[in-house]
């Protein structure tokens, strides 16, 4: 059972593009957050807008926190933004993303938080200018109406990640944070070990995953199912969707470091 932000509860076990095409009701814990609600809007407002005193970094820091089901979105959008992107390659690349990655914030949504967090700035180009053209109502003296058409021009510009927001992306060590989350869960070694290396050999559905995994007696008290270690395991970039479950470089490092130590402990 999972209770989010909004004090939502749901047992929704998702995979995106399963075999059967859509989300199952699961009995696990699912870091599954629903967002875009007006409340939600309203409260990452207060939590991360300009307030004396607090620094860019710690506005980015608490964006990311209170959006856990779009970190990796926001991060993407950071780094896809190193570089100076059009409003129009920012929102197709934050659509592909979200092919697998179910939110209700559109991609203007989530440019708007990102630069409200001082992650991004909007720069426009004052000399590549956008002519649209309008059609509007003309009232005549006599009361009847015709059209015109009016020529409207708007300064285009592009989307840029702020060296703060950089800084920050750069620092991330996902290995090092994957780590952690093993030590922490460290009765389960053994069967996040099992679904990276079943996946390391071709992607895998999550039905496969499910029969790996959710009978396995480790998992009966308290009862856990295969979802909740995909779910750390896709947040720290040891699984990725592509476009089913498939090992990540990190996850292999993993892998590979688990073998050392195993081999170690036998000597």
């Amino acid at each position: 059972m999972y209770q989010d932000d909004h004090g939502f509860t749901c047992e929704l076990d998702y995979d995106p593009l399963d075999d059967a095409g859509v989300a199952k009701l699961d009995e696990e814990d699912q870091d599954i957050e629903f967002i875009g609600l007006v409340g939600s809007q309203k409260r990452l407002e207060a939590e991360c807008g300009d307030e004396p005193g607090r620094s860019s970094e710690q506005r980015i820091n608490d964006l990311l926190s209170s959006l856990p089901a779009q970190k990796k979105i926001l991060l993407a959008l950071i780094d896809f933004c190193r570089s100076a992107r059009s409003p129009q390659e920012v929102d197709e690349f934050t659509q592909a993303m979200q092919k697998t990655n179910r939110s209700v914030y559109t991609p203007v949504m989530l440019r708007q938080l990102l630069e409200e967090a001082g992650a991004l700035i909007y720069q426009q180009d004052e000399q590549a200018n956008e002519e649209t053209v309008a059609v509007e109502p003309l009232t005549q003296q006599d009361g009847s109406e015709t059209e015109y058409l009016v020529v409207q021009t708007s300064a285009q510009g592009n989307w840029l990640s702020t060296p703060e927001a950089l800084v920050l992306y750069d620092a991330l060590d996902p290995l090092s944070n994957l780590k952690t989350i093993l030590g922490q869960d460290n009765e389960y070694l053994e069967i996040y070990r099992r679904i990276l290396e079943f996946c390391a050999d071709e992607p895998r559905s999550k039905i496969e995953l499910n029969v790996l995994v959710d009978d396995d007696p480790l998992l009966q008290q308290p009862r856990r199912y295969s979802g909740y270690f995909i779910d750390r395991l896709n947040e720290y970039d040891a699984l990725a969707w592509m476009p089913l479950w498939k090992t990540t470089d990190i996850g292999l490092k993993v892998l590979v470091e688990c073998a050392l130590s195993e081999g170690e402990a036998e000597q």
